[in-house]
């Protein structure tokens, strides 16, 4: 090994990178890596699922999303600060489902709307971690540019994103 050289943690404990769980009085939040094989790009599952009693949800009826590195960027850029809110409409398979993410003040209020409504209010440390845990990953499919570089691109966007206007509803006045 060069003296330039830091040693490489390869236990299987380093190789594993859990996701970030959230919970709250009605509901739980679950944000991990997603991959479906090796060389797919990085994206992200959002999973939400409802309390049924305290500190127990019902992940066997949660709702999910799957974000793309597109998707993980706006996601951050409202974590970060950089946007005050992102929504994710997903439609595959007649099934509509419409995730977002908004800054209110001290907390994070983060929804899903399905057939059922999911929300969540993800407030202080939570946020943060889970800000930098999504960031992480937006740095697997970044992984030869500078961190600094993907900041400054994700705050370019989001500057942009925030001074477009909305789009008018289908079937609405224009």
């Amino acid at each position: 090994m060069n003296a330039n050289e830091e040693p490489k943690n390869t236990s299987k404990s380093a190789q594993y990178d859990a996701g970030r769980k959230v919970f709250g009085a009605k509901a739980g939040l679950s944000v991990e890596a997603a991959n479906r094989k090796a060389g797919d790009e990085p994206a992200l599952m959002v999973e939400m699922a409802i309390a049924k009693a305290s500190k127990q949800y019902d992940w066997a009826n949660k709702v999910s999303i799957r974000l793309s590195v597109v998707e993980m960027m706006v996601f951050y850029a409202v974590l970060r600060g950089s946007l005050p809110s992102a929504e994710f409409v997903h439609r595959h398979a007649g099934e509509h489902k419409v995730f977002s993410i908004e800054e209110q003040g001290s907390a994070f209020y983060v929804q899903f709307q399905t057939h059922k409504g999911y929300a969540l209010k993800v407030g202080g440390m939570y946020g943060a971690d889970l800000g930098l845990y999504v960031f992480k990953q937006i740095l697997r499919h970044h992984a030869d540019v500078p961190a600094v570089t993907v900041l400054q691109a994700i705050d370019r966007a989001a500057a942009m994103i925030a001074k477009t206007p909305p789009k008018p509803a289908k079937g609405g006045a224009q």
